[in-house]
Order: C-alpha cells, then sequence, then structure tokens
C-alpha cells in the first residue's frame, strides 16, 4: 500500500469512527451502500458488503468491525458458485 492509500484509508477510517459514534454503524451502511445490501455475521462479528465496483475475478467485499475498522476481502470464483 504506497502512502496516497496508506492516507485514504486512515481518513476514511476516522469519518467511519465519528459517524458511528453518532449515528451508529447500520445507519452508516445503509447511506453508503443501500438499505439490505450488508448483512451482519455475528459469528465474525462483522458487517460485510459485496463491492460492486470491484472488476477482478470472484467477488470482493468490504468488512466492517464494530469500531469502524475495516478491510477488504476477496473470494476466488471457485468459491462463490
Amino acid at each position: 500500500m504506497n502512502r496516497a492509500q496508506r492516507r485514504q484509508r486512515a481518513r476514511i477510517t476516522r469519518q467511519l469512527h465519528t459517524h458511528i459514534a453518532k449515528h451508529g454503524i447500520e445507519t452508516l451502511l445503509d447511506q453508503l451502500y443501500g438499505p439490505g445490501n450488508w448483512i451482519y455475521g455475528a459469528h465474525e462479528q462483522l458487517w460485510i458488503v459485496p463491492d460492486t465496483k470491484d472488476t477482478g475475478p470472484g467477488r470482493a467485499y468490504c468488512c466492517v468491525r464494530a469500531k469502524g475498522d475495516w478491510f477488504k476481502a476477496r473470494l476466488d470464483a471457485e468459491h462463490t458458485h
């Protein structure tokens, strides 16, 4: 990850923390991705959102933790059928 990407990630994370503290994470996800376009994985304790802008192989997801920390994940095409 280059310097610009790290700055962008830090900025987004700060915005997530601020919004979650004020409105809750579900409200934020509804605003960002639309109501019903995310799921909560209780076992993993993550909110999972399909990355519809990703054009790579398989499927990409944005995974958000309760504190607003997030990461991207990808499932290969063989695991998405």
